[in-house]
């Protein structure tokens, strides 16, 4: 599977707001009219990048009744995204994402790339992802 999504914005300014605690709890907030219960479990930045961890509950009730034949609990979904730190000379970033549904359907993960300048052309930042899903492949380009 192939997922374009183009930003109109420098790539830098995508990488600090996709590096940014203000971004994740933005989100969070928007996920809890889908999910009441939404939070960051960690954040780091430093050297190494930066990592982003949070859990979404929803509750059983709130799934459809053939997906509570299969699914005996509430739906935990863990998320986990890791970001390098950004190489300011080749205007790149890359990464890594994954999420995964203890008592669901599976987990998934995957890279995230950020294009070639050539790619790029300076603006945006279409970031590949190759997921390692036993289910699907993905290519994303954000």
């Amino acid at each position: 599977m192939e997922y374009t999504i183009e930003f109109d914005a420098p790539a830098e300014k995508i990488y600090q707001d996709f590096t940014s605690r203000e971004y994740w709890q933005t989100l969070m907030d928007a996920y809890r009219f889908l999910t009441p219960q939404s939070e960051i479990t960690s954040f780091s930045s430093g050297e190494r990048g930066t990592d982003v961890a949070f859990v979404q509950n929803l509750p059983r009730t709130y799934l459809p009744p053939i997906a509570r034949t299969v699914v005996p609990v509430d739906m935990i979904i863990t998320r986990k995204q890791h970001f390098d730190r950004y190489d300011h000379d080749n205007n790149r970033a890359e990464g890594t994402y994954s999420a995964s549904i203890p008592h669901g359907p599976g987990s998934f993960g995957g890279q995230y790339s950020s294009p070639r300048p050539t790619q790029a052309a300076g603006c945006g930042w279409p970031a590949s992802a190759r997921s390692t899903s036993r289910s699907s492949a993905a290519r994303w380009r954000a």
